[in-house]
């Protein structure tokens, strides 16, 4: 009788012999590895869910001048495309061999099928900027690891937010002084501030 009661006070992410398992979006700069955007979401949620990708999208691209966006074939769908027309930002998404190249009320999904068919070398070279993240997040996980401390959602998303942060100011630390740049942290915060208003 002690068992059961224990284990209904056992947190839903460790009930059971499934583990569960949470899903980082995380968009980052090609230039510097850092990350732009974060969404913590249980695992079940799709790279490609649009409600993920517009708050994404939106946030970074009030902070800086975004004007390419590169991403693997998860992404290539028209809603994202529709999201990426609305901000006037370029995809380097390749397309699936079952795409077609009716736009269906997205413009820019033609003028991009049409140029990943006509100059696929070109086309190829920017998306391979893609590997960027896929080092952000090795440097990611060499530096914390790839198993979370924390058992509950709530505490799991506020775990990897703090990675992701600790990640940013290494990688600004490394920026400032290869770079010799100064930093005005005051007008920084400044400037964060007016935008999540």
């Amino acid at each position: 009788m002690n068992e059961n009661k224990a284990s209904k006070k056992l947190p839903e992410m460790v009930k059971g012999k499934k583990r569960s398992w949470v899903k980082a979006h995380l968009y980052c700069c090609c230039k510097t590895n850092a990350f732009v955007a974060v969404k913590v979401t249980k695992g079940n949620v799709s790279d490609k869910d649009t409600t993920v990708i517009r708050g994404l999208m939106r946030k970074p691209s009030k902070l800086f001048d975004m004007k390419e966006f590169v991403a693997d074939k998860a992404y290539a769908g028209r809603p994202v495309y529709r999201i990426l027309e609305e901000l006037h930002i370029t995809p380097f998404i390749p397309f699936m061999r079952k795409s077609g190249g009716s736009p269906k009320g997205v413009q820019l999904w033609r003028t991009c099928y049409n140029e990943f068919y006509t100059n696929t070398e070109e086309f190829m070279k920017k998306y391979h900027k893609r590997s960027n993240i896929e080092t952000a997040n090795h440097m990611l996980k060499q530096k914390f690891g790839d198993h979370l401390r924390t058992r509950i959602f709530n505490e799991n998303v506020n775990e990897v937010k703090m990675r992701v942060l600790c990640h940013n100011m290494c990688v600004l630390i490394q920026e400032i002084f290869e770079r010799n740049i100064e930093v005005d942290f005051t007008s920084c915060v400044k400037k964060f501030n007016s935008v999540q208003k």
